[in-house]
């Protein structure tokens, strides 16, 4: 059971830290070190509470099941239209962003290392492609490319960490924004640090592969989930402190809006004037995704070849047919949509709040459960509070759209 342990936090963490690497820097460098790590750290208090909820409904129903078929389980039709609906768009919101995010990364490294921009629609096909083939691999396959991937990440992440730490001075900490933020700010970096722990769609995957075990279960969630909010304090400390000192026009820029995810691989990869550590800067920005495209791409893969049982018999061709659905769309909203990659996570939070939070909320109280799995679930006023964060952050969304 402990290598069941270890391959399921790798598979939570792996898919959480992942595109949140490349967002969190541009979204909270308007609020400064100490508001983003206190807001980091209470979304990652909720997030680890709500998703003890997702897995109770899949122990209280006996096996790992979707939130659309929790909610059928629990409630009836309307939960369940609502949440496979949601967890669809989810999952090919931030397909889409991976796909547009990596795309763009890959586009700009080929321009600098060899001075030839290709064309985008080009490498995100072949990126797609490359999605695709990952995700016809049998899951125990992908079960141990995801971990040396996730170990890799962890790694490269830390040597950056280090030589960050050492080209940096500390003297001067962007501890608080240099103005008084408007609450503009706020609004746009909540959506996107809640989707940095967007791992909720791989819950019931993770449920099944566990085996049930509440404990393993409990202990997965919970350190799946600390791992990536430590790196991301340290990273987020790291990176804005070193922007600010090494560019501060460009970190003025951030503050502003006004930099695509691109400029900041680049500007982050000039603070090193060793050419390895630039070019790790780049390559670490594409495995990061890849990380979140394992596991946001398995889960969709895992609920849609369940809905098509009745067009084949074979699980070969029911999984081959599950790819196609899974990449094909969020390819095709990466081609169309212009600066795709803020603006879909920002929308990608908006939906996770009603399948992480709202629904599992709804359907806990539906259920009307008298012995629990998890005792610290039995707390109504928990759940109260944690209803009103997550309209909160519906509306905070809705005013960014609108």
């Amino acid at each position: 059971m402990l290598n069941k342990q270890i391959g399921a936090i790798s598979l939570i963490a792996g898919t959480a830290i992942g595109v949140g690497m490349l967002a969190l820097p541009m979204v909270l460098a308007g609020l400064g070190l100490i508001p983003s790590v206190l807001l980091m750290l209470g979304l990652w208090a909720l997030v680890y509470y709500t998703v003890l909820m997702s897995v109770e409904l899949n122990l209280q129903a006996g096996k790992g099941m979707a939130i659309g078929a929790l909610g059928e389980r629990f409630s009836g039709p309307i939960a369940k239209w609502i949440g496979t609906l949601s967890l669809k768009l989810l999952s090919y919101t931030l397909l889409a962003v991976y796909i547009h995010g990596s795309s763009s990364i890959i586009q700009k490294l080929l321009a600098h290392t060899i001075g030839q921009e290709y064309a985008f629609q080009s490498i995100a096909m072949l990126y797609a492609f490359f999605i695709a083939f990952i995700l016809l691999w049998p899951i125990k396959w992908l079960d141990y490319i995801n971990r040396l991937l996730f170990l890799g990440l962890l790694a490269v992440i830390a040597a950056l960490i280090v030589n960050l730490g050492f080209a940096t001075s500390w003297q001067h900490l962007p501890l608080f924004p240099p103005t008084v933020s408007d609450f503009s700010v706020w609004h746009a970096a909540i959506p996107v640090i809640l989707t940095s722990f967007g791992f909720q769609t791989i819950s019931h995957t993770v449920v099944n592969y566990c085996n049930r075990d509440k404990q393993t279960l409990k202990r997965a969630f919970f350190w799946g989930s600390l791992i990536p909010i430590i790196v991301y304090v340290i990273w987020i400390c790291t990176a804005l402190t070193a922007l600010n000192y090494h560019n501060p026009e460009f970190y003025q820029q951030l503050i502003a809006g006004n930099a695509e995810i691109g400029d900041v691989i680049r500007e982050l990869s000039r603070t090193s004037h060793w050419h390895i550590i630039q070019l790790l800067w780049w390559w670490i920005s594409i495995l990061a995704i890849v990380t979140s495209v394992i596991g946001v791409g398995l889960g969709l893969v895992d609920a849609l070849k369940e809905q098509l049982n009745s067009v084949s018999n074979s699980d070969s061709i029911r999984k081959f047919i599950a790819v196609i659905i899974t990449v094909l769309p969020p390819y095709l909203v990466a081609l169309i949509v212009p600066n795709a990659f803020l603006l879909l996570l920002k929308f990608a939070g908006m939906i996770l709040v009603v399948i992480a939070i709202l629904l599992p909320i709804y359907l806990l109280h539906q259920a009307k459960i008298k012995n629990f799995f998890y005792l610290e679930l039995r707390h109504r006023g928990l759940w109260l509070i944690a209803s009103v964060i997550g309209a909160g952050i519906v509306f905070c969304e809705l005013l960014n759209i609108f």
